[in-house]
Formats: structure tokens, sequence, C-alpha cells
């Protein structure tokens, strides 16, 4: 179960859950079968398993950056206290065009970048670095938006959550040999414009 936690991230997870469970089938010769369930704020009960944590809608917002430490903190909490032993924590994409900005708009987006690692290393979230992937990808190449809502964008930062999925534990889900064979199945920064090719057509996304 991948519990996402802002509609907005809803895009990139659901291309991540198609490349989880085609590199995790792939590995073990049969299917994988991954659920997706959006959370909100109010929820009772929150589903076990790997939750995203979004901080895409706060890169554009007016909160004070010590605002949304304290939300965020809030956010990471709720979700330790529930017994999700992995936090990932989807750091902010830029927008293609984004060097061109005001110097306000990149002054915080800079400033949310090292919040993001700050809270990697206080509360232990893991964080997913898709803005990173898309600059070697070619930010411009691919007119990348900043909600991951155009279909290359959310494949690209969807390969960046099952990155990070893959490198950290598992726990039970699959075993060591298979999560390794997956990983490599699921490609490095190398592999991407094949990846990509071929995750791009029409049909299925892979």
């Amino acid at each position: 179960m991948i519990a996402v936690e802002d509609d907005a991230q809803r895009d990139a997870a659901l291309a991540a859950a198609a490349q989880l469970s085609a590199s995790v089938g792939d590995a073990i010769g049969g299917e994988w079968p991954i659920r997706l369930r959006l959370i909100g704020p109010d929820d009772a009960e929150i589903p076990q398993g790997i939750v995203l944590v979004a901080t895409i809608a706060d890169r554009d917002g007016h909160t004070s950056i010590d605002d949304l430490a304290q939300r965020w903190s809030v956010r990471v909490e709720r979700y330790r206290a529930a017994g999700h032993h992995r936090v990932l924590l989807c750091g902010p994409v830029r927008q293609a065009g984004q060097a061109s900005a005001a110097p306000e708009d990149l002054e915080r987006l800079r400033r949310l970048k090292h919040l993001v690692i700050a809270f990697s290393r206080q509360l232990g979230t893991e964080v997913v670095d898709g803005d990173r992937l898309l600059a070697l990808c070619g930010l411009r190449r691919i007119a990348a938006d900043a909600r991951g809502g155009a279909t290359a964008t959310a494949q690209l930062v969807g390969h960046a959550i099952v990155d990070a999925i893959l490198d950290g534990d598992l726990g039970d889900c699959i075993e060591a040999g298979v999560q390794a064979r997956a990983r490599d199945i699921h490609g490095g920064v190398r592999d991407i414009p094949r990846l990509m090719a071929r995750r791009l057509v029409p049909g299925p996304q892979l």
C-alpha cells in the first residue's frame, strides 16, 4: 500500500505504482499489484504502508517557512504515531524556465529544499528528489511543470519515488534478493532515456 497525502501528487504516485509493480513483477516472474490510497488531514484511519508527503502545494504559497516547518512536523509525527516506519517527503519541483523566475520565488524554492533536507536529518524522513532527476534529464526539454501533471514529468518524478522505495527497507514485503533485482530492473539515471521512450508510448504505462 502506498498512501498519497496530496491529490497534487497523484499522477506521479500512479506512475510510481505502475513502475514499482512492473519492476518487482519482473523480478519475481509474476504479478505484484500495488494499492494506492489518497489520504487527508482529517482521516481517522491511515492505512499501513508507505506514505508520500507532498510539498508541491507549498512551493508557490505564501505560508512562511517557519510555519511550514511546524505543519510538516505535525503531519510527519501523525504518520509515525500511526505506525508507519517509512515516510517519504517529496521535495518541490521547479517549472521549466524557473531560472528566469522572480528572485523571491527562487529563494523560496531554495529554502524549501533546505527544509526538506533538514527534516530528513532531524525526523528520519526519506527524501524523494524528483527535481534533481528532472534537472539531469533536461528540465526545459521535457517542459516540466511543478505539479508533475505533464506525462513526462509524472513519469520522471515517479521514477525518483520508486528509487527511494527500493533503496530503503521493505521489511517482509519482498525478499532482499528480489528487491535487489527489482532495483536493477527499474534502472538508474543512465537508463532514463530508454525507459522514458517505453513508458511514454500510447497505452498502459510500464
